[in-house]
């Protein structure tokens, strides 16, 4: 015979599956800032070993404008401050979802066993 799962019970343990697909978001969001990372360092190691005078074009939007080294330089470098940052709120973010996620894990199995 089997036995259904009082409505509270299932209530929490809907909340404990949706977060954890949040920490799944936080998890792609922060992959896709290390990728970024990742793509404003190869950027600004390509430029670093450029002359000085070189001819460097960014984009905006669909279009390349032609810019100067110096310039591009500093854009990206800021880009890369912004990501930084941003990953440093994601982390920190994310450690206390698992915080949060493990204690309502428990919870949960406690009650479930308990049933």
């Amino acid at each position: 015979m089997e036995r259904q799962m009082p409505r509270a019970l299932q209530d929490e343990f809907r909340r404990f599956q949706n977060m954890g697909q949040q920490l799944e978001v936080l998890s792609e969001q922060i992959f896709s800032v290390e990728m970024s990372l990742k793509d404003k360092d190869r950027g600004i190691e390509e430029l670093d070993k450029c002359e000085e005078d070189v001819v460097v074009y960014k984009q905006v939007g669909g279009i390349l404008l032609r810019s100067n080294k110096k310039d591009v330089l500093e854009m990206l470098k800021d880009e890369k401050l912004t990501l930084e940052m941003r990953k440093k709120t994601l982390e920190r973010k994310e450690k206390n979802f698992k915080t949060k996620f493990e204690e309502m894990r428990g919870k949960l199995q406690a009650k479930m066993q308990n049933q």
